[in-house]
């Protein structure tokens, strides 16, 4: 019995103890994010321990604007009338996806709602498309070869205690400042 509840006891605290780093990590990538946003041009931060130590490269992460249907019925009116020859024809009128796969890579190389007809040279706007990022602005971690190991052995010598997780309240409160 003393073994199961030594596992509960350890069981708990790592749990409690993962969603405290949890959420401070919630807390300092966001931040960092900020810092990133308003960083006027910067994109990559050395991530150092207290002796210098380069262990990480923080760096911005921008997604690149792709073009997606956004208005799928004035997509497909248009297809109707430019080449009614993508269209299948079923209960419904819809663009196959093959061409619309199409469409989307040439306005996402094109950075534009628009294409070109080949055979006339002809440029449309695309209606129902639009280029813009699939996902947020961000950020990435990449480690140094040894930067997990040297994090590690920083951590269990205490060297990083106060800025990485500082002092657990009680009750699930901010950290305290001071400490």
């Amino acid at each position: 019995m003393e073994d199961i509840a030594r596992l509960a006891r350890t069981e708990v605290s790592l749990r409690a103890l993962a969603d405290a780093v949890n959420d401070r990590l919630k807390t300092v990538r966001a931040e960092m994010q900020t810092h990133f946003d308003n960083g006027h041009g910067l994109r990559q931060v050395a991530a150092t321990l207290p002796d210098g130590t380069e262990v990480a490269k923080v760096t911005v992460t921008d997604p690149k604007p792709e073009a997606q249907i956004t208005d799928p019925d004035a997509f497909r009116d248009w297809v109707l009338k430019h080449r009614p020859s993508e269209i299948r024809r079923t209960v419904l009128t819809e663009v196959r996806d093959a061409y619309k796969a199409v469409i989307l890579n040439e306005c996402t190389a094109a950075g534009v709602a628009k294409v070109c007809d080949r055979e006339t040279g002809e440029v449309f706007d695309v209606p129902g498309v639009t280029v813009r990022p699939t996902r947020a602005r961000g950020h990435s971690v990449r480690f140094a070869k040894t930067g997990k190991e040297q994090i590690a052995e920083a951590w269990r010598n205490g060297l990083l205690v106060a800025e990485v997780l500082p002092q657990l309240t009680a009750g699930g409160g901010e950290p305290d400042d001071a400490a």
